[in-house]
């Protein structure tokens, strides 16, 4: 019997990873209530324009300096917690920056809202979002410093025996890939580009989600086959992806790779 079959080998993986999720939950739970209670503390303060650009600039400072700390301690796993750390931030000023100005231009739905309003709200509140990033790119919410190292928690996470129930939850939601299909459930990524309605979503596991940096209730992993999708819930949009951030996906109903 090989090593990976072996049960209690088996058994001794998942206890590992259960105990390693654990962990990583109450993490989490911290750097919400940290990040919770900031946001509450700035929403109490009147402060100007210039004095919020004065306290991201030295935001910006701490972590450059921290930065070049970890690097000259070779600290990788260090470097590697700042790497997601700016892509929380990212997402964060997404959200403050653009999301919440576009809500607010769009304004609410109204009680029992029809699904034509509803419809016509998402729409508005999307074309709202392009025109306050025209310029966004592939890369802007993950950083280019962020993208391996969400790869290499992504890949630990579906390996071997222990990763194969959530390796099966990424496939069971996801977008067809059968080209024969019907083209409105195919989904062609690109930045500020609707997520067709017909389309599946996939879950993301929460052994997975609890390795990615958190995200403002706004903004929603999803996977679309192997890639990695960053996708604003209420205008449907596509803000940034990351290709190939999941290793090759086995067991698909039409027998095709992933």
């Amino acid at each position: 019997m090989r090593a990976d079959d072996d049960p209690a080998e088996i058994q001794r993986e998942l206890a590992e990873k259960i105990a390693k999720a654990l962990k990583k939950a109450a993490e989490a739970q911290r750097k919400a209530a940290e990040k919770a209670a900031r946001r509450e503390k700035e929403a109490r303060e009147d402060i100007t324009e210039a004095q919020q650009e004065a306290r991201e600039k030295a935001a910006k400072q701490q972590r450059e300096a921290a930065h070049r700390a970890a690097e000259a301690a070779h600290d990788v796993d260090k470097l590697d917690a700042q790497a997601l750390d700016l892509m929380e931030d990212a997402v964060e000023d997404y959200v403050k920056k653009v999301h919440k100005p576009a809500e607010k231009q769009v304004g609410t739905l109204p009680d029992k809202a029809t699904a034509e309003q509803m419809d016509a709200h998402r729409r508005a509140l999307a074309q709202a979002i392009r025109a306050m990033r025209p310029q966004a790119k592939q890369g802007d919410l993950i950083p280019p410093g962020a993208q391996p190292v969400v790869k290499r928690v992504i890949a630990a996470e579906l390996a071997g025996r222990a990763g194969a129930p959530a390796r099966k939850e990424i496939l069971s939601g996801n977008p067809p890939v059968d080209p024969d299909r019907d083209d409105r459930m195919s989904v062609r990524l690109a930045v500020n580009a609707d997520y067709p309605a017909a389309a599946a979503q996939s879950t993301v596991p929460p052994s997975v989600l609890l390795t990615l940096p958190l995200l403002r209730k706004e903004v929603e992993y999803h996977f679309v086959n192997r890639d990695l999708v960053l996708l604003d819930v209420q205008a449907n949009l596509i803000l940034d992806f990351l290709r190939n951030a999941a290793p090759p996906l086995t067991g698909t109903a039409t027998g095709k790779a992933r």
